[in-house]
């Protein structure tokens, strides 16, 4: 999912640059010897390219040669974009090679996107820092090597900055806080290390930031909650220790709060709960967060997915309003404990309800049926008694249904007979009793489905004994 995001900004960025380049039909002027030289000098460090993409770059007019765009007056080259794959297709033919110092010459570059060619490698020329006219520079998905260079942060006129699925290691630059142009900044899927600069804070136009899939360390800096026009916060599968700052309650733009897979510790800030209607998406999963979910958090009715799984949240389950937008809640392997609550089974959106692995008691609520919108209902592994309410035969669109390794008693409901679009099934390690239901598709469930049962019978298990 992360990867297709990262498409999808690339493809807002082509829109964005098409808007900003110069159309190669209406220059009037060929390009300089200066900016030719330097164009050779790019193509003499490419030593494959069976894609053909620079096979039209021959003659004097560099402005017609393939993916260079000219100022229609002066004819300086403005914009060089090769995208190995621009209708994600999929292509397969990739050029191979290194980024020449030369580009460094094109003076008056303000695009730059060398994307999806795998095996443009070495590094990011220090060079690309004197080209004081760069607006857009993507280079992802190759194989660029070596650090971010230093001099990233004379780029005062940079507004989208792309590095991502690359092998960059070394620290993000503490120059990059001198970019306050930015508006996009991505460096996810590569080597980085060391702490997230506090003065990522400078960049108060910034809207979207991906860090995801580095090895970063540190706490998540204060500063970041002064990003105010933030949209999109991806810092999942790194090293982040600490506390989640609660300064990231002021980031009334965001939609996006993905922060999995870290060291994350305390408790979650209630200041989440002051997030605005934007907000959709927050996962907090694979983490060392300790304390109960704040009842501000699930007070906002604008999440579609919250997952705090695999922490050490205790307590109950805070009330979610009736108003609420979400569909998927995914709590699993905490430490939370009481009864689960009635009311989750008349949230009008809610789709996927994961409470696995946790310490909660009492019976399983009655309102799961008729009024529930769950297709996916995972609640093994806690401590849940009574009976299977027949009500779970009010779900004909019921797919996924986990209950096993509880303490519940009594019969499989008949009721259930008729859940036609179950697909996964798992009663096991229970106290249930009695016949097993005939008929597709409880019958046609493995034994593995049923077993260390008190006394269920009937296919697919032995059959019941005869009265």
């Amino acid at each position: 999912m992360e990867k297709r995001r990262s498409e999808i900004l690339a493809f807002v960025a082509m829109l964005l640059l098409i808007s900003l380049n110069s159309c190669q039909g209406q220059k009037t002027a060929e390009c300089g010897e200066e900016d030719r030289v330097a164009l050779l000098d790019f193509k003499a460090g490419i030593v494959k390219d069976p894609s053909g993409a620079l096979k039209s770059w021959t003659g004097k007019d560099c402005c017609t040669w393939k993916g260079v765009s000219c100022d229609s007056s002066s004819g300086r080259v403005v914009s060089l974009i090769l995208d190995a794959d621009p209708m994600g297709q999929g292509n397969s033919v990739y050029m191979s090679g290194t980024i020449s110092e030369s580009i460094g010459n094109l003076s008056y570059l303000h695009t730059f996107i060398l994307v999806r060619w795998k095996n443009i490698g070495g590094v990011i020329p220090s060079s690309v820092s004197r080209l004081s006219a760069l607006n857009i520079v993507s280079l992802d998905n190759n194989k660029l090597t070596g650090s971010i260079p230093s001099g990233i942060g004379q780029l005062l006129s940079l507004q989208s900055l792309s590095l991502s699925g690359n092998l960059l290691a070394g620290p993000i630059p503490k120059s990059i806080g001198n970019l306050q142009s930015l508006t996009s900044l991505n460096l996810d899927s590569n080597r980085l290390s060391g702490s997230i600069p506090s003065s990522i804070g400078n960049l108060r136009r910034l809207s979207v930031l991906t860090l995801n899939n580095n090895t970063l360390s540190g706490p998540i800096p204060d500063s970041m909650g002064d990003l105010k026009q933030l949209t999109t916060l991806h810092i999942s599968h790194n090293f982040l220790s600490g506390k989640i700052p609660s300064s990231l309650g002021n980031m009334s733009m965001l939609a996006e709060l993905l922060a999995s897979n870290n060291r994350l510790s305390g408790s979650i800030p209630e200041s989440l709960g002051l997030l605005s209607a934007n907000f959709y998406e927050l996962y907090l999963d694979q983490n060392l967060l300790t304390g109960s979910i704040p009842e501000s958090l699930m007070k906002l009715t604008s999440p579609v997915t919250i997952n705090l799984s695999q922490n050490k949240l205790s307590g109950n389950i805070p009330r979610i309003p009736e108003s609420s937008h979400l569909e998927t809640l995914v709590l699993v392997k905490n430490s939370l404990s009481g009864d689960i609550p009635a009311w989750l089974g008349n949230l009008p959106k809610l789709r996927s309800l994961q409470l696995s692995f946790n310490s909660f008691t009492g019976r399983l609520p009655n309102s799961f049926g008729v009024n529930s919108s769950l297709d996916y209902v995972f609640i093994s592994n806690n401590k849940l008694t009574g009976s299977i309410p027949e009500s779970l035969g009010d779900m004909p669109d019921l797919e996924y249904l986990d209950l096993s390794s509880n303490q519940l008693e009594g019969t499989i409901p008949k009721e259930m007979a008729p859940l036609k679009n179950l697909r996964l099934l798992n009663l096991s390690f229970n106290n249930l009793c009695g016949m097993i239901p005939r008929g597709t598709p409880l019958e046609a469930f493995p034994a593995s489905t049923y077993i260390h049962n008190k006394c269920l019978c009937g296919s697919p298990l032995p059959s019941c004994p005869s009265h």
